[in-house]
């Protein structure tokens, strides 16, 4: 039989009228870091505290306040909330992206995924993502985004928890990526390829 093509269709980075609250770089202030979702194995909450770990073994000069915005297995909750992060439980998508929005840094750290909405919404937001190093995300050719380890993780981490220059250019070459390769444009150019008119 002949082999049937498998054509990527991004989803599309749409402009947002987000006029919200955002992180604001403050050197003595508190940095929030989150992660998000399902309380899965397949969101690598274990890889999330080990960077936290990692982290703190490090040394970090600022105040961290680290958060899971979402909520499943009750197991996996406790286990953060003994390592002291705050689980907020489901909220409504407007106060999940509120808390995004005001984020220093979002963690992903899912240990399988197609290609997420959450890093595409950090995005918009002005919030730099520090992605796991997983098959889907090395597909799309974002290698210099991505980190292998929880302490490799903990390493760029430490540098946007402490610069908000880092932060800035983070964000932007983030952002830039994402409006090249999720646009309305690439978008449609992939239905075209799919439908055979191209």
């Amino acid at each position: 039989t002949p082999r049937c093509p498998v054509v990527y269709l991004p989803y599309c980075l749409t402009k947002t009228n987000d006029k919200g609250e955002r992180w604001k770089f403050d050197a003595s202030g508190v940095r929030r870091v989150a992660g998000l979702g399902w309380l899965v194995p397949q969101k690598g909450v274990g890889f999330f505290l080990r960077v936290k770990e990692a982290l703190e073994a490090m040394g970090c000069e600022v105040q961290t306040e680290w958060i899971w915005i979402g909520g499943g297995n009750p197991a996996v909750q406790r286990a953060l909330e003994r390592s002291g992060v705050q689980v907020t439980g489901w909220l409504p998508r407007s106060s999940a992206l509120a808390l995004l929005r005001t984020t220093t840094a979002y963690l992903h750290t899912a240990a399988w995924e197609g290609f997420p909405l959450s890093v595409l919404e950090a995005a918009q937001l002005g919030t730099p993502a520090v992605i796991r190093m997983i098959p889907s995300f090395k597909a799309m050719g974002l290698d210099e985004l991505l980190v292998p380890t929880p302490e490799a993780m903990a390493q760029r981490l430490r540098g946007l928890l402490s610069s908000e220059h880092m932060r800035q250019e983070t964000s932007r070459l983030e952002l830039s990526w994402l409006r090249r390769r999720h646009s309305l444009e690439a978008q449609r150019m992939a239905l075209r390829v799919a439908y055979g008119l191209t």
